[in-house]
């Protein structure tokens, strides 16, 4: 995490290259949602940019937690984001 702040602070347009790899992941997300509410395999009605917050936040927050413990427990962050799929799930 510091070694990432450094980066942003000493080189070049660091922050908008974070910030476009961040805004494709999101893209990402925000495409493999859409395609799950379209085949039905979610509900229809859930909203797409909180979807996509709740997934990409668990794993970030919990990756970044863990980090500073063990390392990221994978069968944890599978847990989490099996229940947030078991809430939206059709």
């Amino acid at each position: 995490f510091h070694l990432l702040m450094q980066v942003r602070q000493y080189y070049p347009d660091a922050g908008a290259k974070f910030a476009a790899l961040f805004e494709k992941d999101r893209k990402l997300w925000r495409d493999i949602i859409e395609r799950a509410k379209s085949s039905g395999e979610i509900r229809a009605e859930v909203d797409t940019e909180e979807t996509v917050a709740m997934f990409r936040e668990v794993f970030y927050g919990l990756s970044f937690e863990q980090a500073f413990l063990s390392g990221l427990d994978t069968g944890e962050l599978s847990r989490k984001l099996r229940f947030i799929y078991s809430l939206i799930k059709a």
